[in-house]
């Protein structure tokens, strides 16, 4: 039976285990999502041989797909989750086989024409995206219901962090180790990346199959509103959500900053692999050690978080780490250790963003669910995450652009100045650009603890019919 949480619950604290149980979902969907955003683009342009230009825009039109799919999807958990009573747990389980499955045939080398290699490869995309958003979704949302404790949700989303570090840990020291091996055995890519596939595929399944272990228990009791009935036009839903001055900033923010993250991303195994001349290993011992080093950023970013409150710490952090990356346009990278140097910088403000990006978006929750008297967690993150991944979409497809542009050519041992430069060029400025304007835009949210305990109350007593208003967070609505 399921163990149903009331308000005084959801403000209290939660359980390590609970916590770190609930993140293994973050560690399985990071998983598949550093293996695409760090590797796609090198699987497909020199493994398959697919233009970088046309691989890049594979990517995107894949992302934007999820993207557009996303609120689709939230609005369906909710209206579910309303009318039928179905958990968020019971929709993850239904996505957690296509998930794995479409991760795995992802990656398979097949033998064909161009033409079909293209056809074959947008599909699978697609496929793996939509999988993805029907498991990340309602898991995120589930984030929101576990409590409404300013610094649990801090908590919540730090583990996941570190989560999320481990994840990248895992993709970077194994990705390239992995296929490199089999080759060196006498393999073919198509037995190296299949052999990468199902470890990775294996990994995705078990730990979100962790997660849901851990929450199966858990569902929040329904708010005592007036006007609790779901929305059946979604466009309708939307349009009022949207309508929120702090939902547009939030997002506007969120959707920068992801433009800026996957066009350095989608660039940087390009940077050490074929500009620095990294193999595997190297690569690989970049990855962890940026991650392991980085995890220290993560108990600064709790301990601010807590202090000074989640937007100024965003702001703050953003700006400090996009400065310090463009400062390699003249410091340059002339050995591993400056890589190294390189991605524990940028791994601050990405930290920032993966934390307390997503707390900001919980906010934003109870900000919609005060305004229109009704709570619908997976449309508001979902819509939100419509935006980030637009900006995925844009920034995997710039990086694809960009290669092509600076004449990137995979089948050079030793690449062109100009292509030299235009990565770095990429890398250390433009990607950075967007990072600050994602702080700047922040500005604007004016969201802090005050106001978060003032809107708290104002939802507890709505949910129990007593008086209230919006004294004291005016600025949020």
């Amino acid at each position: 039976m399921s163990n149903l949480i009331s308000s005084d619950e959801r403000s209290g604290k939660l359980s390590i285990p609970l916590k770190i149980g609930y993140n293994f979902g973050a560690f399985s969907t990071s998983i598949s999502a550093y293996v695409y955003n760090l590797f796609f683009l090198v699987f497909a342009v020199d493994f398959v041989g697919l233009n970088p230009a046309f691989a890049g825009v594979i990517s995107s039109a894949a992302v934007l797909w999820d993207a557009i799919t996303d609120p689709i999807i939230g609005h369906m958990s909710d209206s579910l989750k309303s009318k039928r009573n179905l958990s968020r747990q019971a929709f993850m389980l239904r996505a957690l086989i296509p998930f794995t499955i479409t991760f795995v045939l992802l990656y398979r080398i097949i033998d064909a024409s161009q033409g079909v290699k293209n056809v074959y490869y947008v599909i699978m995309a697609v496929a793996f995206w939509t999988s993805y958003t029907l498991f990340s979704v309602p898991y995120d949302a589930l984030g929101v219901e576990l409590t409404n404790n300013y610094n649990e949700r801090n908590s919540i989303k730090i583990i996941s962090q570190i989560a999320i570090n481990v994840a990248l840990c895992v993709v970077g020291m194994f990705s390239m180790r992995i296929v490199e091996s089999v080759l060196a055995t006498g393999g073919s890519p198509k037995a190296a990346w299949g052999k990468l596939s199902l470890i990775f595929g294996s990994i995705i399944f078990i730990s979100a199959a962790i997660s849901l272990f851990s929450v199966r228990k858990y569902k929040i009791v329904q708010p005592t509103t007036k006007n609790n009935k779901s929305s059946k036009n979604i466009f309708s839903t939307m349009f009022k959500i949207l309508k929120g001055k702090s939902i547009k900033i939030v997002a506007a923010s969120i959707f920068i900053y992801s433009i800026g993250f996957t066009t350095s991303q989608g660039l940087v195994v390009f940077l050490m692999k074929n500009i620095l001349g990294l193999n595997g290993a190297q690569v690989g011992n970049y990855f962890v050690l940026v991650a392991v080093i980085g995890l220290s950023s993560v108990a600064l970013i709790n301990y601010l978080s807590n202090k000074i409150g989640r937007r100024i710490t965003y702001i703050i952090l953003v700006i400090v780490s996009a400065i310090m990356q463009a400062m390699f346009i003249i410091l340059d990278i002339p050995n591993f250790g400056w890589m190294v140097t390189f991605g524990v910088l940028q791994g601050i403000g990405h930290n920032v963003f993966w934390s307390i990006g997503y707390s900001i978006m919980y906010d934003c929750c109870d900000i919609d669910a005060y305004a229109n008297k009704k709570r619908r967690e997976g449309t508001v993150i979902s819509l939100i995450l419509l935006c980030q991944k637009a900006g995925f979409a844009i920034g995997t497809s710039l990086a694809g652009i960009l290669l092509h542009f600076f004449k990137y050519d995979a089948t050079l041992t030793t690449q062109s100045a100009e292509t030299v430069y235009g990565v770095k060029l990429s890398m250390f400025i433009i990607a950075p650009v967007f990072f600050v304007l994602s702080a700047l835009l922040m500005t604007g949210f004016k969201m802090n603890k005050k106001r978060y305990k003032a809107l708290q109350d104002a939802l507890s007593a709505m949910d129990e019919g007593s008086s209230h208003s919006s004294d004291g967070f005016e600025e949020l609505l």
